[in-house]
């Protein structure tokens, strides 16, 4: 479970550009459970996601992941948060250019020591899911847009 209490964030605080991108939200989220963020252009559905992934920290407030609060842990432990329990997919999908489809989504997973075997496994079944198998050993540079956004989701996952 994820939980937000009275979460605000604001941007370029105290400076004449000041900008409230999220005032006062207050959510929980439960596990395995789709939780969609709905509104339009600039009402801080990707700052709330930054927020909730450990992306970024709020202004004030607190945020719980399951039953543990973690609004003013170090940055090294939100590392590992984000490495262990959040899969992000950008809105430019952030593919490494001159690395294969295959390592991208391999990537993320080198950091928690596993084995390279199982980690390529795992990514090859992906690829497979995603209908990307015969684009494992292309650059990311070549794909069309919907295969990126496959790889990026390959990648998160």
């Amino acid at each position: 479970m994820i939980s937000l209490i009275d979460i605000r964030k604001i941007f370029n605080q105290g400076q004449p550009n000041e900008f409230a991108a999220i005032r006062g939200i207050s959510l929980e989220i439960e596990p395995e459970k789709i939780t969609v963020f709905k509104g339009p252009s600039g009402s801080g559905k990707t700052t709330l996601l930054g927020l909730i992934g450990c992306m970024a920290r709020p202004t004030s407030g607190r945020i719980f992941l399951f039953d543990r609060e973690i609004t003013s842990l170090p940055e090294r432990f939100l590392t590992e948060i984000r490495r262990k329990t959040f899969g992000f997919i950008f809105q430019q999908f952030n593919l490494i250019k001159g690395i294969t489809v295959l390592e991208n989504i391999m990537l993320p997973a080198y950091p928690a020591g596993e084995k390279s075997s199982t980690v390529r496994k795992r990514a090859l079944g992906l690829l497979e899911g995603l209908d990307l198998t015969s684009k494992a050993e292309s650059k990311v540079e070549w794909l069309s847009g919907g295969e990126a956004q496959r790889t990026a989701v390959a990648r998160a996952l």
